[in-house]
């Protein structure tokens, strides 16, 4: 037997309770750290009980590291993997990516603000020299992230559109990197403009490798 209209309702609302506590516990994560989250706060915000909480997540270490894994990693499929993996001409999709990740970045991630940076830079600071679990996740997401851009710069250079004896791997991690490292610097004065500036720099790098 088929489920029942009410059943697929109820399993639609349960995925859209633990949708929004997932949204509102990454936001708060991301303004205050994991140790300066909140629970209260959580549960305030996504207008939830304590009860609903802890029915998806019996802990605080458990509803953050769902939070970070689930939202980076659509965070990576929505701005990286559609928008570059599957374009026609790599380099310029890369080039193009590069100067408008400022613009792509503040118009469509609802919590991003400059002044506190790159919400993975800030947890692999602050979690992974303490907590094993939290360093494991963190590194397999930015290890997904690095090798994304290894993927787009393998196929610019099997089109040609790289210097031959340049190695993507290399390459992907000297981008991230650098992009971190933007992203790091606007933080520190909290200038959209110095990353605008950094990232300029950024594709000056990519065009020297052009073939």
């Amino acid at each position: 037997m088929g489920t029942s209209i009410l059943e697929r309702e109820h399993v639609r609302d349960e995925q859209e309770t633990r949708k929004k506590i997932i949204a509102t516990a990454f936001e708060e994560i991301y303004l205050n750290g994991y140790h300066g989250a909140s629970l209260n706060r959580i549960i305030e915000k996504s207008g939830f009980t304590k009860g609903a909480l802890y029915h998806y997540f019996p802990s605080k270490k458990e509803l953050a590291l769902a939070a970070i894994e689930e939202t980076i990693t659509l965070f990576l499929k929505t701005f990286w993997e559609q928008p570059l993996l599957n374009a026609e001409n790599p380099l310029a999709a890369l080039l193009n990516h590069i100067k408008n990740l400022p613009v792509i970045v503040f118009a469509n991630c609802r919590v991003f603000d400059i002044k506190h940076g790159c919400p993975l830079n800030n947890l692999i600071q602050e979690m992974s020299p303490i907590d094993e679990e939290f360093a494991r996740t963190l590194e397999a997401l930015y290890n997904s992230w690095q090798n994304l851009i290894t993927r787009v710069v393998e196929r610019a250079r099997e089109k040609g559109q790289l210097r031959a004896n340049i190695a993507p791997g290399n390459v992907a991690m000297f981008i991230l990197s650098a992009l971190e490292g933007c992203i790091t610097a606007a933080k520190k004065s909290n200038s959209v403009e110095t990353f605008t500036t950094c990232m300029r720099e950024l594709e000056v790098y990519v065009l020297s490798l052009a073939a």
